[in-house]
C-alpha cells in the first residue's frame, strides 16, 4: 500500500462524482492504513494478523476507517484489477452501524426537577406543565387537545385509570390518553365540556420551560424532555 496509489484512489473518487470533501476524508483515513500496514504486500493482508489488530490500535473514526479500506480494496479489485476476490480481506469486514445522535442524547431529566420548575412558573402554566408530565404529550398534542372541539375526557374505573382524554390527532385519527395521576385532572378542574376552555389560556401563552419539559403517566418515572 503506498502513498501513489492513494493518490490515484482519490483522484479516481473525484472523476467519478465524490465531494472533495468525502475524497479528501478517505485519503487522510488511508494515510493511517499506509502507516499501520507498514508497507505491507497487499495480497497478504489479513483480517486477523493486520486489519484488526491496527482497527483495535486506533479506535476513534473506527467506521470511517473501515468504508476508506474497503472502498479502497474495491478499487483495486474492480477498477485495477490489481486483486482478486480471496486477496481482498475487507469482504469480511463489516462497517459498524452508526448510533444516531438521538439514541445517543439522554432525553430524561428527574421528575423533582420538573416540580422545581413548576415552583415558579405562572398558576397557569403549571397546570399546563402538570397535563404535559402526566401525559407524556408533546405541546403541539395539548394544543390539539385544547382547540379541537371534539375534544373531551371521558372519566373512567379501569385499573389505574381514572380518566380518558379524547381528541383528535394532526393526521385525523382520534387518540385516547390514558391518565392515572389524580392531579392531571385537578389541574385545571374542569369537566369534559369545558376542557378546552380550562386549557385555552396557558396554550395561548406557552413560555420556554413549560414546553420543554413532559413526563410519562408513571408517577416513579423520569421526565421526558423534547
Amino acid at each position: 500500500m503506498t502513498a501513489e496509489l492513494v493518490g490515484e484512489y482519490h483522484a479516481f473518487q473525484l472523476a467519478k462524482g465524490d465531494t472533495r470533501k468525502h475524497a479528501n476524508e478517505m485519503a487522510s483515513r488511508l494515510a493511517d492504513w499506509i502507516e499501520d500496514l507498514s508497507g505491507k504486500d497487499l495480497r497478504q493482508v489479513t483480517l486477523r494478523d493486520h486489519i484488526k489488530p491496527a482497527l483495535d490500535r486506533r479506535r476513534v473514526g473506527r467506521p470511517h476507517r473501515i468504508i476508506a479500506l474497503k472502498g479502497f480494496f474495491g478499487w483495486l479489485r474492480k477498477e485495477r484489477h490489481l486483486l482478486t476476490s480471496k486477496d481482498d480481506p475487507t469482504l469480511d469486514l463489516p462497517v459498524p452501524l452508526a448510533v444516531p445522535a438521538k439514541r445517543k442524547k439522554r432525553n430524561a431529566v428527574p421528575c423533582e426537577s420538573v416540580t422545581v420548575v413548576a415552583g415558579i412558573l405562572t398558576e397557569e402554566l403549571r397546570d399546563m406543565l402538570t397535563v404535559l408530565a402526566g401525559t407524556g404529550w408533546h405541546v403541539t398534542e395539548l394544543e390539539h387537545f385544547v382547540r379541537r372541539p371534539e375534544s373531551e375526557i371521558v372519566r373512567a374505573r379501569r385499573g389505574d385509570t381514572l380518566a380518558v382524554l379524547v381528541t383528535r390527532h394532526k393526521v385525523g385519527d382520534m387518540t385516547r390518553t390514558p391518565v392515572n395521576a389524580p392531579n392531571v385532572l385537578a389541574r385545571p378542574p374542569c369537566d369534559s365540556a369545558s376542557a378546552a376552555r380550562c386549557l385555552a389560556a396557558p396554550i395561548r401563552r406557552p413560555r420556554q420551560p413549560a414546553s420543554q419539559l413532559e413526563c410519562p403517566p408513571s408517577p416513579s418515572a423520569s421526565c421526558a424532555t423534547r
